[in-house]
């Protein structure tokens, strides 16, 4: 089985400390932290997906990432079978 990478760069919007949506030209995708206020690392973040043509929704379990030092993720990772979505509003870490 082939895997696959999807990297989705886009701005945020709706920006608060747990949680964040972001719109593309096809999905409105929201994001939510149940780490604890502030936490960098986070092993436990759930990404809700909809499909504007449709209303279809993809919801996934996933994790912050982020580089030493940081005080915030600079990207979340989702896996779905064969692919990886990576999000992040910061195009120059991938």
């Amino acid at each position: 089985m082939k895997k696959a990478v999807i990297f989705i760069i886009a701005s945020l919007i709706g920006v608060t400390a747990n949680a964040a949506t972001l719109e593309t030209k096809s999905f409105t995708i929201d994001i939510e932290s149940h780490c604890a206020d502030g936490a960098v690392s986070c092993n436990n973040v759930s990404y809700t997906g909809v499909r504007k043509s449709d209303g279809a929704k993809l919801s996934l379990a996933g994790r912050a990432l982020n580089k030493e030092g940081a005080t915030e993720p600079y990207a979340y990772e989702f896996k779905d079978g064969a692919y990886t979505f990576l999000i992040s509003a910061i195009p120059q870490y991938f």
